[in-house]
């Protein structure tokens, strides 16, 4: 499937708060970040949550140990009560001279995030924000206007979604 550049008038729905600041401060949620299929680390966000969260990032060296990583597959860790965090394969690989973001890769790492939010609803759970930094258009090279389209068509509006951005 082919992403257009979105409309300018494309209403950006219900449920979709923009925040300055830090995409891992939130204490309880479903916060995703973008990552590469190479089982590193080692720039961005990614970098952070890898300090940070290190069974985020043991899950993520693990799986790709196993079995290794593809693109639009998710890993996640449950960090503490009520906040999860999602490694994304966004990227196959990693570098600065040209696009690394796949897009169709973020549309499905989104349908298996909406998903993980589904099965965490219920009892001892409460319904969790989907979070997010602008995931792909730093250092991966993409167009946050497409990507957020596609975050923001994927997950709907069933979700509360927030959107953090580094001021």
């Amino acid at each position: 499937m082919q992403h257009q550049q979105p409309d300018p008038n494309y209403s950006l729905g219900a449920n979709y708060i923009k925040l300055n600041g830090d995409t891992l401060s939130p204490e309880t949620g479903i916060i995703v970040h973008g990552c590469n299929c190479q089982g590193v680390m080692g720039a961005g966000i990614a970098a952070q949550v890898r300090s940070r969260y290190p069974a985020a990032y043991e899950i993520y060296v693990k799986k790709h140990r196993i079995s290794g990583l593809k693109l639009g597959e998710i890993t996640y860790a449950e960090v503490a009560p009520n906040k999860i965090i999602v490694n994304a394969n966004t990227q196959f690989s990693c570098g600065v001279d040209r696009r690394y973001v796949d897009y169709e890769a973020v549309a499905t790492c989104f349908e298996a995030v909406k998903i993980l939010a589904r099965s965490m609803e219920g009892p001892g759970h409460e319904k969790l924000d989907i979070v997010f930094p602008m995931i792909g258009a730093g250092l991966a090279g993409g167009n946050w206007k497409i990507i957020e389209t596609i975050i923001l068509e994927t997950i709907g509006n069933e979700f509360r979604k927030i959107l953090y951005v580094f001021p």
